[in-house]
């Protein structure tokens, strides 16, 4: 089980990880550098935790960098794509209301990671711009998957 709590507009999170139990296996900060709390095996590699809180951006954040280009799909699907400042591009599709997909490009253009949101319950998705299933799919060699399903959402007031 997991728990991330998102500042966007201080591209601030905290993540933490626990067994069904509520065992904390692994607690993080990220405030433009990673704070590491607690991380116990395999949680605690700086590879994981860098890769997670890079996900967490991708998912969470607009993305870093110029946007390069915007227009449609043949599809008619709305594009936007972003030039990331270390190179690497990331497209964000509407796919229509809740309805989300992020693509984000190795240097080499392979696709590193799909992020795609939708609204699947109608009692979640009255929140303007909120999905209630995230599912993160990376491919390649070790691949991995993770899907999110929200279980709350609150807006937080200055």
């Amino acid at each position: 089980m997991g728990l991330t709590v998102i500042s966007s507009s201080n591209r601030t999170a905290r993540c933490v990880i626990m067994t069904l139990e509520g065992f904390v296996v692994f607690d993080a900060l990220y405030d433009q550098q990673i704070a590491v709390k607690r991380a116990i095996a395999p949680f605690d590699s700086e590879v994981f935790a860098n890769g997670l809180i890079e996900d967490i951006n991708l998912i969470f954040f607009k993305p870093t960098g110029s946007i390069m280009t915007s227009g449609f799909l043949k599809s008619g699907e709305a594009v936007c794509r972003y030039q990331k400042p270390d190179g690497r591009m990331v497209d964000i599709i509407s796919r229509g209301e809740h309805n989300w997909e992020i693509r984000q490009y190795h240097l080499d253009y392979r696709l590193a990671r799909t992020v795609r949101m939708s609204a699947k319950n109608p009692d979640l998705t009255d929140r303007k711009g909120i999905s209630d299933k995230i599912e993160l799919n990376a491919p390649g060699s070790p691949g991995y998957a993770l899907v999110m399903d929200l279980v709350e959402a609150i807006p937080l007031k200055k």
